[in-house]
């Protein structure tokens, strides 16, 4: 009976280190777990915030482009507005210049076309 009690203590200390190993490993395994769940929380937060920055600089960008864009048309009027007036400059230059036989000075009509 001795050998049998022996053999029991011993099976019975052999389970009780296997339970301790199993619940270090749970442990563990838990420990890893909230790890993990951090580590992708971390990652998806950086995730959102690249997300929001991305667009927030799109809005930016967009919002530049529409500033940009309305100087462009701006400008373009005014130089399309400055090409007139230099075309009408340049015909009246001509006209006022013209050696020919007409008077020194320019057509009535045209200096007050020049003013309008």
């Amino acid at each position: 009976m001795c050998i049998v009690y022996q053999q029991l203590t011993k099976l019975q200390n052999d389970q009780f280190a296997k339970d301790g190993q199993i619940k270090i490993l749970r442990d563990r395994y838990s420990q890893v777990q909230a790890e993990l769940s951090l580590q992708k929380q971390k990652a998806l937060k950086a995730i959102e915030q690249q997300t929001e920055e991305k667009s927030r600089r799109e809005t930016e960008l967009e919002r530049d482009v529409e500033r940009l864009s309305s100087e462009v048309k701006f400008k373009d009027h005014e130089l399309t507005e400055l090409r007139g007036i230099l075309i009408f400059y340049v015909l009246y230059l001509r006209v006022c210049h013209l050696p020919t036989a007409f008077s020194s000075r320019c057509p009535e009509q045209l200096v007050v076309y020049m003013c309008v």
